[in-house]
């Protein structure tokens, strides 16, 4: 007889694991990327559980793509671990892309919503300003406060078929190629890929 194992779960399963064994231990070490601190596996930990419970509010969850313009910050895990906790996928987006390779990105993922710091909110705003189809696309400002709530939109009614109730195979996230050959392609990892991907 064959026996069905559990599924591991999910990029958030395995960082609330580790933050259960490791609370007190530097999840991100002091660093320009890390905002010039050290954050620990507790640390984040409580800003994702606020900011899952600010994205949960507004009915974001399975189904939906969030578009994150964070770049190498600490916000981008958090948002990254609450959105996945909920079972939404992000679209990260390059810190060095301009308006026609955003514009493309946006398109291609059919993303439901764009996250942006301060610094990156400018150039969303002027891709998105140029593009009608994307001009109904709501675009949200985040502070570098990792505290900071964000005033989310409602979220919009699921469109995809991408519903896997199994975390294991469900969508984590689309990564664009660096487009040597042509337009960047949307890559959908999974948390199947992403967590093999981490552990290999």
């Amino acid at each position: 007889m064959i026996q069905s194992h559990p599924s591991p779960g999910s990029l958030h399963d395995l960082f609330a694991q580790a933050r259960a064994r490791a609370g007190d231990l530097d999840f991100l070490a002091e660093s320009a990327c890390s905002g010039g601190q050290a954050w620990t596996y507790g640390q984040i930990g409580a800003a994702v559980d606020a900011l899952a419970q600010v994205y949960d509010r507004q009915g974001w969850g399975r189904g939906h793509r969030v578009a994150l313009a964070v770049g190498n910050h600490p916000r981008h895990f958090v948002h990254l671990l609450a959105l996945n906790r909920l079972g939404a996928s992000i679209v990260p987006l390059n810190p060095d892309h301009r308006g026609g390779e955003i514009r493309h990105a946006l398109r291609l993922s059919r993303a439901d919503l764009v996250v942006a710091l301060p610094d990156r909110h400018a150039a969303v705003a002027e891709a998105v300003r140029e593009a009608p189809d994307l001009a109904d696309l709501p675009r949200v400002e985040v502070a570098l406060d990792l505290h900071a709530t964000p005033a989310l939109p409602v979220a919009p009614a699921v469109r995809r078929a991408d519903l896997a109730r199994d975390p294991w195979t469900r969508e984590a996230a689309i990564l664009f190629t660096s487009g040597t050959s042509g337009p960047p392609k949307g890559c959908v990892l999974t948390n199947e890929y992403v967590l093999g991907a981490g552990a290999w």
